[in-house]
């Protein structure tokens, strides 16, 4: 029943595919923002710090019901994990949760979305890192107007909480925070894309606040900032893009299980903070809802976006110079990507860590080089092959970014010794 009490391990269960835990665990109710530096600072893997944030919850809150995890997820715009639990709550017999992303055994289609032209991408890429640094500076600028006016009137933070609070729904979260923990709290919730948060509050606390050697209203600036990013998401270019992908979209939800790999193609090389510009972009473009579910299964590379759905295409697959989904979570670092991979049958067939690309490189290279110690544990215990050499005769211990790595390595009888200092992958 909605109103039961939940239990942690169909919490557990339930939400295994979260990955945004932090603005989740800010709505339950009872769990503060100190909790949740706290849990985040104690545990090292994403399944350590919601199984922490679980138990928190369940111990201070005697009253916890379903409908609070709901409540919370629906605020974060979870609303396909709120769903899925108000199901399972329907049925006798709950299912696990790994059935929230349906695994097929058959070959997952992959679709093709590019710019329409260069110029389009390039047109766009620029534009994005104009208003990346345009927000960057405008966001300061309001900040540091709040932190002016709340030296002159400490009320001021207090209303300026209690304001949040009311417009985000936010249920006391904001009591005594000081103004850099309010501003961390609210993060999630704007970006330079979306920036209506940021503009509503200083209409209501900056009506005066001017700044720059012109005197320059930070409220009017801020709408005229605000004019331009809308101005982008309906220009040409996107609207193509946005097409695209609605066609690819759109006659699979609400149910994603079928969903096709779709792979954003770049005409341009494209620098790693400008893809993420380009992340938030997209996000904004799918139907609310659904933005959460759809980007948490992103993976961003030089050169392209790849937008993997529903965990269905073959993980051997490979890709840009013949590298696999598993080297490019592990080169990137994401270790419950990796974990996923690693411990489940995704698709036709199962995740072999010691598949190498056109250069010989391996996942276990990938991540050694990197420096990701708990990815090469997850490979080693997976039984990745820390012997196997690239083109060039390189190891994952000779490539090892650092010593805790190296004593891994070691452990599992790597056959090379660490030469001095690490070397790149660059170089291999």
């Amino acid at each position: 029943m909605i109103d039961d009490r939940p239990d942690i391990s169909l919490l557990t269960q339930w939400l295994e595919e979260l990955i945004d835990w932090k603005p989740f665990g800010h709505f339950l109710p009872g769990i503060t923002y100190s909790d949740i530096l706290k849990i985040e600072a104690d545990n090292t893997t994403i399944d350590g710090k919601k199984l922490a944030l679980y138990a928190k919850w369940l111990h201070i809150a005697s009253k916890a019901t379903w409908a609070d995890v709901i409540n919370a997820l629906s605020k974060t715009r979870e609303n396909n994990f709120a769903q899925y639990i108000r199901n399972n709550l329907q049925k006798s017999a709950p299912r696990s949760a790994s059935s929230y992303v349906a695994v097929t055994t058959r070959q997952s289609s992959q679709a093709e979305v590019k710019f329409y032209t260069a110029e389009d991408e390039k047109e766009i890429l620029l534009t994005l890192i104009n208003l990346k640094k345009e927000f960057s500076s405008l966001i300061m600028h309001a900040r540091l107007g709040l932190e002016k006016k709340i030296k002159n009137d400490s009320n001021i933070l207090h209303a300026l909480n209690i304001w949040l609070e009311t417009y985000m729904h936010l249920n006391d979260k904001l009591t005594n925070a000081s103004l850099d923990e309010t501003f961390k709290i609210i993060h999630p919730f704007y970006d330079f894309i979306d920036c209506s948060l940021i503009v509503d509050m200083s209409e209501i606390f900056l009506r005066d606040f001017k700044f720059g050697d012109n005197d320059l209203s930070i409220v009017s600036e801020l709408k005229n900032y605000m004019e331009k990013a809308n101005k982008l998401r309906c220009s040409a270019q996107v609207k193509h893009l946005n097409e695209s992908l609605k066609k690819l979209y759109e006659e699979h939800i609400p149910d994603l299980s079928n969903m096709p790999m779709i792979l954003v193609k770049l005409h341009n090389p494209w620098h790693g903070s400008n893809i993420n510009g380009l992340s938030l972009l997209i996000h904004n473009l799918l139907p609310v809802g659904y933005q959460q579910i759809i980007m948490k299964y992103i993976t961003i590379s030089s050169g392209s976006v790849i937008i993997k759905y529903s965990g269905q295409v073959d993980p051997n697959v490979p890709m840009n110079d013949g590298a696999n989904a598993l080297m490019l979570a592990c080169q990137k670092g994401h270790t419950r990507i990796v974990e996923l991979l690693l411990n489940k049958q995704v698709g036709p067939k199962q995740v072999d860590p010691n598949v190498q690309n056109r250069k010989g490189h391996t996942a276990l290279l990938f991540a050694s080089t990197q420096g990701h110690y708990e990815i090469v544990k997850l490979l080693l215990e997976s039984k990745a092959d820390p012997n196997i050499k690239s083109i060039k005769g390189k190891t994952a211990l000779l490539v090892a970014k650092t010593d805790k790595i190296k004593e891994l390595l070691h452990n599992y009888s790597a056959s090379e010794t660490a030469s001095s200092g690490y070397q790149t992958l660059d170089t291999l």
